[in-house]
C-alpha cells in the first residue's frame, strides 16, 4: 500500500457509506483474533470519540498502526435532508522508532546491521540472531564486526557498554546511572 491513501466515508452513526479495500484490510486486521471489518470499524469509532471530545481541530490520529486524518462535513446530497458525514483518509503505516533504530541512524548502519543490533539488544546470541534474521551465523558475525567498526569499539561487550552509555547520557531516568555524592563517601584513613 506504499504511496496509496485509503478512504472511508461514514455517517454520524458510523454506518459505512464507502470503504475502499485498503481501509477494509487495515480495519479487519485491527480487530484481532475475531477478525472482522465491523469489529475494526467499532474500534475505530471508539478511537475517534476522544479525538472529537478534545476538539474538532485535532483531525489527525494514529490507529491500527497507521496515521489517519478525519474530516467532518455536512452533505445535502442524501435523501432525507442534510447529513453530517465523516471522511477518513488512511495514511501510510506508522514507522516504529526504536532505540536501536536511533543508534543505527547515528552511526549510519545499514538496515540489516540495525536489525542485528536490535536482536543483540534483545539479548540474543549470534546463533539466535542468525535464526531470527534467516542468515548464516558467520553472516551475523560479519554484521556485528561491521557494527563494532562503525561505532568505534572492538568487542560486543564494548558495543553494549557504548549503547548503554548513549542511552544513559540521553535519559535522566537511566537505571544504570548512580549519582555519588562526595560527602556521602565513607572516609578511610590509612595509618
Amino acid at each position: 500500500m506504499p504511496g496509496r491513501i485509503g478512504f472511508l466515508l461514514v455517517d454520524s452513526s458510523f454506518e459505512v457509506i464507502f470503504a475502499d479495500d485498503d481501509v477494509r484490510s487495515v480495519l479487519t486486521k485491527s480487530s484481532g483474533l475475531a477478525a472482522s471489518f465491523q469489529r475494526g470499524l467499532s474500534l475505530l469509532a471508539a478511537a475517534v470519540v476522544p479525538v472529537q471530545a478534545l476538539s474538532d481541530a485535532r483531525t489527525e490520529f494514529s490507529f491500527a498502526g497507521h496515521r489517519w486524518k478525519r474530516m467532518q462535513f455536512t452533505c445535502n446530497c442524501c435523501a432525507g435532508g442534510p447529513k453530517t458525514l465523516q471522511a477518513f483518509l488512511l495514511g501510510a503505516p506508522d514507522v516504529q522508532v526504536t532505540y536501536a533504530s536511533t543508534v543505527a541512524a547515528m552511526y549510519r548502519l545499514t538496515p540489516r546491521e540495525a536489525q542485528t543490533l536490535e536482536a543483540l539488544l534483545q539479548g540474543l546470541s549470534v546463533k539466535e540472531i542468525a535464526v531470527k534474521m534467516g542468515i548464516n551465523p558467520s553472516t551475523a558475525k560479519t554484521f556485528l564486526r561491521s557494527i563494532t567498526g562503525k561505532m568505534g569499539v572492538s568487542s560486543r561487550a564494548e558495543l553494549m557498554s557504548k549503547v548503554l552509555g548513549l542511552s544513559c547520557s540521553e535519559s535522566l531516568q537511566c537505571p544504570f546511572q548512580t549519582a555519588l555524592a562526595t560527602n556521602s563517601m565513607p572516609s578511610v584513613s590509612i595509618s
